[in-house]
């Protein structure tokens, strides 16, 4: 939430000599200016055991109530304007708990607490729609139902709830997760109590909905009841509100009521849209800040009785947007909180994530729960499995050494289906998504048309195809070259193609590759079932396993990777492990050659290097090994043409590599 309100300073209007942003010890070197694009008079982050607290004007507090009790009365009678976001003060009569749509005027003069309270986020949306019906007939008595998302447990919530969920799709037999950031597992659950009940039974959560709302209204005899819900949804709380008014009304009066007033948009029974839901109500920019209202009612049988149901960006409306309104002046403080990543999620599936057609909707599910974390997202496929093969011994039926150009048109095809099928399975899950031919990618690439070289990641196709739809589609292994023709990048380098639109395209830091491995192993564990899989290693240790024939990682994508600063997290699909994550750091002490991968024996050094000639005049990479006194020959697996030009005299081993 403080990366929120720091994003929300940064587009404001609020004149700032400086910004100095406070955390934990845990946080210190982090360079938020760069992290967050920013252009704020930016200090460098200060721990807070170090911070100086004098001569702050406004100290904006998102760390939690324990902090807040701590440090704010502290900064306000050091002279700052203390804007606290958690429970420490909400209910104290000397501050003001503010929502500035609906009781402005609580911040007409200055507290003399010097401390502003902002409400419970499911507090502010339900306020913003009681208002307006408030002044069409008053308000006597509401009974208010919420469903709340996983953000609301931060980033430990979120995270807990995706990895959950990826589990229990990939096997729905898997025992459920240990009580976590919510109490109970939330995965394909529901956990009806948000917080510690008290002695009536209510929890903590309904009780700040009870009182809360009176302050705000000026309506401390409002008669409010909650029952709290946390839900499987990632961001994006919903409530379903009975409220009794104190004159009769119809519900085209209530929808007109709400219809009129600034930041809420109004969704009727005839509208195409015709109720909001939290999956869409935050995909555009534009619709965060707005409570979202709809299934207006009024019963049929009692004309004071009105139902409504709300939904609302809990991290926008309920936190940064909320504070970002409040006044503030020359210079501003906080104590950092947590703001949702907004970088592209960078995710590539290979070909044995496509075993079968199921592979597409099984993806599409694990895609659409990472979309609907709010980032964006950029797919990179490979062909089903087995198709380029399958492609491949067609053509050579047909001919021996067909053309470069016709094999490269040929062999794309697999990919292209597959970007098909994928868009395909995501609309079924209801998540939009953009099907990109390879031209659309800006990736381009020059040299044989079946085995060319990438040069460079346009950014700006695959940033304008996000855009227009937060979920995009792409083929892995190809480019387009000069002449905008289609070419291939060789066999499985869609993780080239993934690792390329991360780092130039994409803007991610990290770019997730999914295959049928649990992450990058000690030794190949279709040989070695006893394999380990290592947590994390460098890129120059993946690279030198790539080289001699491990099929981990394309050796090419290790190489644009490190050039370009992205990370890799080599992942099985489906996830049930951590994987590998590859960056700066260790390398690797030995590797086993993929069972693709073909290691040739020749009788001496001589012939061997004759060899390495051949494949090297045509851009084919091998690499020489002396193992016991054999001369070796490592081809990594599946490179056309490679066995033609090897020629006879050699015998193929498969073999340990050290």
């Amino acid at each position: 939430m403080g990366r929120e309100c720091l994003a929300l300073l940064d587009a404001g209007a609020v004149p700032l000599a400086e910004v100095v942003p406070v955390a934990s010890a845990r946080s210190a070197g982090t360079d938020l200016a760069a992290e967050l694009d920013l252009s704020l008079p930016l200090a460098p982050l200060t721990p807070l055991e170090e911070w100086d607290r004098t001569g702050a004007d406004v100290a904006l507090l998102c760390a939690g109530a324990e902090i807040s009790r701590r440090e704010g009365e502290r900064l306000a009678a050091a002279g700052a304007l203390v804007v606290d976001n958690s429970s420490a003060f909400r209910m104290r009569p000397d501050v003001p708990l503010v929502v500035p749509q609906v009781n402005p005027g609580a911040l007409a003069e200055r507290p003399g607490s010097g401390l502003v309270a902002n409400p419970n986020c499911s507090t502010i949306q339900l306020v913003r729609a009681l208002q307006p019906l408030h002044k069409l007939a008053g308000l006597d008595d509401v009974v208010v139902a919420t469903y709340q998302a996983a953000s609301g447990g931060g980033l430990r919530g979120l995270a807990e709830l995706g990895e959950a969920s990826a589990r229990m799709l990939s096997d729905v037999g898997a025992p459920a997760e240990p009580p976590g950031r919510f109490g109970q597992p939330l995965a394909f659950n529901l956990v009806p109590e948000i917080g510690l009940p008290d002695e009536t039974g209510f929890a903590h959560e309904e009780r700040k909905l009870a009182c809360e709302p009176r302050k705000i209204l000026g309506l401390p005899e409002l008669r409010i009841t909650a029952t709290a819900v946390r839900v499987p949804v990632f961001h994006c709380h919903c409530e379903a509100v009975r409220i009794r008014v104190r004159r009769p009304v119809t519900a085209a009066q209530v929808e007109d009521a709400l219809a009129a007033t600034p930041g809420i948009r109004l969704y009727r029974r005839t509208d195409a849209v015709p109720y909001p839901m939290p999956r869409f109500a935050a995909a555009r920019t534009e619709d965060r800040a707005l409570v979202h209202v709809g299934r207006v009612r009024v019963e049929p049988d009692d004309p004071h009785g009105v139902w409504l149901w709300v939904v609302a960006d809990n991290l926008w409306v309920g936190g940064g947007v909320q504070r970002g309104r409040d006044r503030g002046t020359r210079r501003e403080t906080r104590v950092a909180g947590v703001r949702a990543d907004t970088s592209p999620l960078v995710l590539k599936f290979g070909g044995s994530s496509f075993a079968d057609l199921e592979g597409y909707p099984r993806v599409a599910r694990h895609v659409a729960l990472r979309a609907a974390g709010g980032r964006p997202v950029v797919v990179v496929v490979s062909a089903m499995s087995g198709t380029t093969g399958r492609l491949l011994h067609t053509l050579e039926q047909i001919a021996e050494a067909p053309p470069d150009r016709t094999a490269a048109m040929l062999l794309t095809t697999g990919e292209t289906v597959s970007v098909a099928l994928l868009a395909a399975a995501l609309a079924a899950e209801g998540v939009p998504a953009r099907p990109l031919a390879v031209a659309e990618t800006g990736l381009l690439a020059a040299g044989p048309a079946d085995r060319a070289e990438l040069e460079r990641a346009g950014a700006g196709p695959v940033r304008a195809a996000l855009a227009e739809c937060p979920v995009v589609v792409l083929p892995g292994g190809q480019g387009v070259d000069a002449a905008g023709r289609v070419v291939m990048l060789g066999r499985n380098s869609s993780d080239l193609s993934a690792v390329a639109v991360a780092g130039g395209a994409g803007g991610a830091p990290v770019c997730e590759l999914f295959s049928d491995v649990p992450g990058v192993c000690t030794a190949d564990p279709f040989l070695v079932p006893d394999a380990r899989v290592l947590p994390r290693i460098g890129y120059g240790g993946v690279r030198r396993m790539s080289r001699y024939g491990a099929k981990v990682v394309h050796e090419r994508a290790v190489e644009w990777a490190e050039r370009t600063g992205v990370r890799l997290h080599c992942r099985p699909f489906p996830p049930d492990g951590p994987g590998t994550e590859v960056g700066p750091g260790p390398g690797a002490a030995a590797v086993v050659t993929h069972t693709h991968g073909e290691v040739r024996r020749f009788d001496g050094p001589g012939p061997r290097g004759a060899a390495a000639d051949r494949l090297a005049a045509e851009g084919l990479e091998s690499v020489a090994v002396d193992d016991g006194g054999a001369a070796l020959l490592v081809v990594p697996g599946g490179v056309r043409g490679a066995r033609a030009m090897l020629g006879a005299g050699s015998s193929t081993w498969r073999t340990c590599v050290c």
